[in-house]
């Protein structure tokens, strides 16, 4: 996609990875990520405990709350969580967050592909991850599943979540005749 100067146009990616635990100090960080993704430059900040890195034209930063996030079981993402029945009970325990996010570059395979990366390696360096919020398609997923998809060098998968369902689900009612709904199955 352009823009009227006929550039093209930098996304961003966007993930919060939640712990019971404390989130690690940027140098830990630091070193976790690079073993995961070799070449990538790392600026860990020690007055804060966040992370800028920088790789193949992309500015990846991780930046680590000491509080929960301003998410709760209302929020769509864990109501539309059907596949993990304990999703608002992870969401309601845990203590912190970090927020991972991979912008710029004009390739948006390779943005994917490392911020998947860097979502897998902050998750493995955590002591107690529990999930992982993927911010583009407002999905939520346990933090060991989010490791077992994202292979190693491989791009990220989509990651989202959809139920499907009847319009008439979950209401039953005797005089409710299927045959004159308006709603129409179709082959």
């Amino acid at each position: 996609m352009t823009d009227s100067s006929g550039s093209a146009e930098e996304g961003i990616a966007l993930a919060i990875v939640m712990t019971t635990g404390p989130t690690p100090e940027g140098f830990a960080l630091a070193n976790a990520i690079r073993s995961r993704t070799p070449g990538v430059e790392t600026f860990p900040d020690a007055a804060n405990g966040s992370l800028l890195l920088q790789a193949e034209g992309l500015l990846l930063t991780v930046l680590p709350v000491d509080a929960p996030c301003p998410i709760d079981e209302e929020d769509p993402s864990v109501k539309n969580a059907w596949y993990w029945p304990g999703a608002s009970t992870a969401v309601k325990r845990h203590k912190a967050h970090l927020v991972v996010s991979a912008a710029g570059g004009a390739n948006p395979k390779l943005r994917a592909a490392l911020h998947g990366q860097l979502v897998v390696a902050v998750v493995e360096a955590i002591p107690q991850p529990v999930a992982v919020h993927w911010a583009g398609s407002d999905s939520l997923w346990p933090a060991d599943v989010v490791t077992k998809t994202i292979k190693l060098g491989d791009p990220a998968p989509p990651i989202m979540s959809r139920k499907f369902g009847r319009h008439d689900e979950g209401r039953r009612t005797d005089d409710h005749d299927a045959s004159r709904s308006r709603w129409k199955w179709r082959l």
